[in-house]
This record gives C-alpha cells, structure tokens and sequence, in this order.
C-alpha cells in the first residue's frame, strides 16, 4: 500500500486458501487475485505452478514502463498434499513426490527468474526468495508441518539479489521471515514503524545477537497445537502451551535436537521462558 501511493505499479498473484480465509491481504494491490478459479482449489493441487508463473509473467509484459513495480508471486507448488510430476520422478513414497513437486516448482520459479535476468531487470530489480515453512516428511513421527517448530518445519529458503549492493554469498547468522518487510523499507526508503517486526537485513538485521520468535497455532485441529519457540545464543526452548511441555536445545552441540536440557539447566529455560513471554506479547500489538 505504502510502495503503490509512492508510484510503484503493485501486483499480487495468492493461493486461493487466502481469499477464503483472510481479511485484507490485498490491500494497496493494483492487481490481487489467484492465477487460478478460487473455487476450484481442488482440480489444481499439484498443478498450479505454471499458472502462477504465466500471471506474473503476464504482469511484467504489460506493465508501465514508466513506473517503479512490486510484485508478489506466491507458489503453492511444494505444498501438501504432495503431487508427483512424471518428468520429475524420483519414486511413490511421500518424500519422492515432495522431491518431485519441488522439482517442478523450481523448474517454473525459475522461468521467472530467467526473465528477471533480462534487460531491463537485471541492474534495477531486487528479487527475494523465501518460503513460510519447512516440512518434517516424518521427522520424529511429524508429517508435513504445523504440529512442531523443530528444526525441519522452521527452517525455511532466504535468497536475495539486490543489483548494486555488495552482499556476502550467505550470512551464517539466524534472521526470520519478519524481517524481509524492513528490508524492502529499505530498499525503498520508506520509512519503519517504531514497532515493526523485524530488522532490515542490510543494516543490524543479519548480524546482531537477537532473540528470534517464532511459533504455529492450529486450534481447529482434533488435537489442539500451540507451541511457542525461541532461539538466542545459540539455544533454543519450545513451550507447548497445550501440554505444558518445554524443551530446550543447544544447536550449537545438538544441531539434531536429541537432547532435551531443560531438566539440567532451568535457569536458561527461566531466563528464556521470561523473554518468551515479553516478547509474545510484544509482536501480538498491532503495528501503528
């Protein structure tokens, strides 16, 4: 909304789930709509990949030229419940068609892509690439993701190219998603709300010693999840607020999560558990 009053031409292409269950998502988007029929979902599942593409493709060649332009390509290809492709195929278990439906959504990401790396986007347009979550493909009894924040389910895809910035090939330091909104603020010179979530990633964002929070929530579900997580200083604790189950874990030494120390060391989990709270309470305000 704030890049559209500043002159940008702003387009979005979503996943239909979205128009069913959220309030607002388009809002500021000159275009907004799902590069398939809504109600329809279901013929789709597997096959949505192309789609997305060719909207967002068809955006880019009927653009202004005269104007700045945003625009959100959401993909659902890699998403449950897997669909094999049969020019990708790596076998019929679960995680052979998830490897299968990741094939073909990089092989139309990448059409995308391939046109982004043409004149005149390569040395004016940024492109950032992220995913919302990972998928657990039966890590310690879990399938596809929401029911735990361990390791597979919440480490998630961060690549950016930014024409003219001198940014390392990676960053060995743990950022979060929330923190993508403050760096297209910055790439853009508009200005941050005190209370944003985040911090952009070419300032502070990827190299200070933060506490990242992080969480999933599925209260429709048979069994309830509410879990709540936080990772800082190399340490990361979970509070099942269900269960009342914690865990804690050194991902420094234990990068697998085998060992449990919340037991052995309370004072981390007391200390942590205190700016779990503090936090949780800080990113639910509505940001003004």
């Amino acid at each position: 909304e704030q890049l559209r009053g500043r002159g940008y031409a702003t387009a979005g292409f979503s996943i239909p789930h979205f128009f069913h269950v959220s309030q607002g998502l388009g809002q500021g988007f000159s275009t907004f709509e799902s590069p398939w029929p809504i109600d329809e979902w279901e013929d789709y599942i597997g096959r949505s990949d192309p789609l997305t593409t060719d909207a967002a493709l068809g955006f880019l060649e009927n653009r202004p030229e005269d104007r700045p332009f945003f625009l959100f390509a959401h993909y659902q290809c890699a998403h449950g419940p897997y669909v094999g492709h049969t020019e990708h195929d790596f076998g019929s278990d679960s995680t052979a068609q998830y490897d299968s439906a990741v094939a073909s959504c990089d092989e139309h990401v990448g059409r995308l892509l391939d046109a982004l790396d043409e004149p005149p986007y390569r040395e004016s347009t940024a492109v950032i690439i992220f995913s919302d979550h990972g998928e657990e493909l039966g890590y310690r009894g879990h399938a596809y993701h929401g029911s735990s924040l361990y390791e597979p389910a919440i480490r998630t895809l961060l690549l950016m190219r930014v024409p003219g910035a001198h940014l390392p090939s990676s960053v060995d330091a743990p950022v979060v998603l929330t923190d993508i909104n403050p760096t297209i603020r910055d790439l853009t010179g508009v200005a941050k709300p005190a209370n944003l979530h985040g911090w952009s990633l070419f300032t502070e964002g990827s190299r200070a010693n933060r506490p990242l929070f992080f969480f999933t929530g599925h209260v429709g579900r048979t069994t309830p999840v509410m879990i709540h997580g936080l990772l800082y200083e190399d340490r990361m604790l979970f509070r099942d607020t269900q269960t009342g189950t914690v865990e804690l874990y050194d991902m420094a030494a234990d990068p697998n999560q085998e060992r449990n120390l919340a037991r052995t060391d309370p004072d981390t989990v007391s200390r942590m558990s205190e700016m779990l709270e503090g936090l949780f309470e800080y990113v639910s305000r509505r940001v003004r």
